[in-house]
């Protein structure tokens, strides 16, 4: 992904956000990546990586795996569409 559409916030920043996410509430998440438009990409517990839209509102499963998650990137014409 080009760096200029990845966003550094903090820690206490992601937490903060993703307690507006019901979808995510209270489940425990590691944070992947935050690009520039806001999106979380986060992974749960099971493995499953979601991602918290906040221009979309909306919170979906967008990969069963941190693996699958890089090979949907690395398809550019899927990460411009993510992005």
């Amino acid at each position: 992904m080009d760096p200029l559409f990845v966003a550094t916030p903090g820690e206490a920043e992601i937490h903060e956000t993703l307690l507006m996410w019901p979808e995510l509430s209270g489940l425990h998440v590691r944070p992947l990546l935050v690009s520039a438009f806001g999106d979380i990409f986060v992974e749960k517990a099971s493995g499953e990586v979601w991602v918290a839209s906040p221009i979309e509102l909306s919170c979906e499963r967008v990969a069963a795996s941190v693996k699958e998650l890089q090979q949907l990137f690395s398809n550019s014409e899927w990460a411009q569409r993510s992005s």
